[in-house]
């Protein structure tokens, strides 16, 4: 009889262990980027710099992802993770910009795209002399 129980005391904490794990995963969440300001021409060698205006609620920016190649940069705004089961409601947005800065090479045409979360993605083109 006690190693019944103790078996269901045991298969009790595992099971609500796990449970509790999937309920409490960390997701992160992109950033809409809502406008890319970028000059129109810039000096073959010189880096890039370029603001963007990050649309957010009850969020910070935890880190700025760049893919890119000599023709483009794809930019992605990150959130930090927030645990999954989480329900906070945020009504007051507000509007941040971040400069970032892209180090040579470039193509003669340069495209910057950055990511727009739920929103399309915004670009911005930049030729090179």
């Amino acid at each position: 009889m006690k190693s019944v129980l103790f078996g269901i005391v045991v298969f009790s904490l595992v099971s609500n262990t796990a449970c509790r794990d999937i309920l409490d995963s960390r997701t992160s969440k992109i950033l809409p980027v809502v406008q890319i300001d970028a000059p129109a021409r810039i000096t073959a060698g010189s880096p890039l710099s370029v603001d963007l205006t990050i649309s957010i609620a009850c969020n910070s920016v935890e880190r700025v992802e760049i893919q890119r190649n000599a023709s483009r940069a794809d930019i992605t705004v990150w959130a930090p993770a927030s645990r999954g089961n989480e329900a906070i409601e945020c009504t007051m947005y507000k509007n941040l910009r971040q400069t970032v800065t892209i180090a040579p090479p470039f193509a003669p045409t340069f495209t910057v795209s950055a990511n727009g979360g739920t929103l399309p993605p915004v670009e911005a083109t930049v030729e090179v002399q």
